[in-house]
């Protein structure tokens, strides 16, 4: 599933973002969350591609690609974030909470030239 904000705009050319993401999905099939831009990086570590990092903590991203298997977890964080704080769909801070617990446990990688901001 891909979750665009709704002022997300792609900065790379179709080929050029479709290029780097097929390049992604082969050279790191464990993925969970794949985030499409770069300034929601908070801390990651390098990976065997010069190209792409393991994020470690993110602010809430405002495009990104979530695995079937974690769209439930998805579903649940935001679920919980919004009862926490009366709104639905939660938003600001709850938002990022829900998306820190997602991070967790999850193989979530970022591109370190984004497509999309």
């Amino acid at each position: 599933m891909v979750v665009l904000a709704d002022d997300f705009r792609f900065l790379a050319a179709r080929q050029v973002a479709n290029r780097k993401l097929e390049a992604l999905l082969e050279g790191f099939p464990t993925w969970d969350i794949l985030l499409f831009g770069a300034a929601d990086v908070r801390r990651d570590e390098p990976t065997h591609d010069p190209a792409v990092r393991r994020v470690l903590e993110a602010a809430t991203p405002r495009g990104y690609a979530v695995k079937a298997r974690c769209y439930d977890r998805l579903i649940a964080a935001l679920e919980e974030a919004g009862g926490a704080t009366g709104e639905v769909p939660p938003v600001g801070a709850a938002v990022d909470r829900a998306w820190t617990e997602l991070l967790t446990g999850t193989d979530v990688f970022a591109l370190r030239s984004p497509i999309g901001e």
